[in-house]
């Protein structure tokens, strides 16, 4: 009996010391999750910002650098005649008016047409010369009036409504030529008018 008590003694003591030992460990083993877990947070927050802070001057110089090799890039595939002209300034504006025609086959039909065209001069020439009362411009309005005759006159009225939306690209074809050799440069053709009755 004796023997039993003292190894229900034993017993007692080592509950009580494991009773006495598992608080201390649990605390410790709270507080080192605890640390664990501060320390993969920082790291992580660290690792995002550290980047994002990293990236932003660099990026505003990738930018930068290609706005520069985009513009050099574009450059290479410019036609000669809109590197002469690189300025809005430079830029006229003209009008044909409206212009009344017969479609191909039909002599109830009639369309009007107005064009807007935007060109430009070649920058060693005179401007005065290119005044719309002087005699280069009224001959020129009258060639391209004819131009515009000639191709609303040639297209059947089915043609000229499947074709409504290339008719600038159509008439800025047409027209190239005489403005080319006034040395002018036709930049965009704008359909500002167009009526079938």
């Amino acid at each position: 009996m004796a023997d039993d008590l003292e190894t229900q003694d034993v017993k007692n003591e080592k509950e009580k010391k494991e009773k006495k030992g598992s608080p201390l460990k649990m605390i410790l083993l709270i507080v080192g999750i605890l640390v664990v877990n501060a320390i993969v947070v920082i790291g992580v927050v660290k690792f995002f910002f550290a980047d994002s802070g990293h990236d932003e001057h660099p990026k505003e110089a990738k930018s930068e650098q290609m706005g520069h090799s985009e513009e050099d890039e574009f450059a290479q595939f410019k036609n000669p005649e809109e590197t002469f002209f690189e300025t809005e300034s430079q830029r006229k504006m003209l009008s044909t008016g409206r212009i009344t025609t017969n479609p191909a086959n039909s002599i109830k039909k009639f369309i009007i047409v107005n064009l807007g065209l935007e060109y430009r001069i070649k920058p060693d020439l005179p401007v005065e010369e290119f005044d719309l009362e002087k005699p280069l411009m009224q001959k020129l309005m009258i060639r391209l009036k004819s131009k515009i005759t000639d191709r609303v006159g040639s297209m059947r009225v089915e043609e000229l409504v499947r074709q409504r939306s290339e008719l600038t690209t159509i008439f800025k074809a047409d027209l190239q030529e005489l403005f080319n050799e006034n040395q002018m440069f036709l930049r965009e053709v704008y359909l500002n008018e167009f009526l079938i009755q």
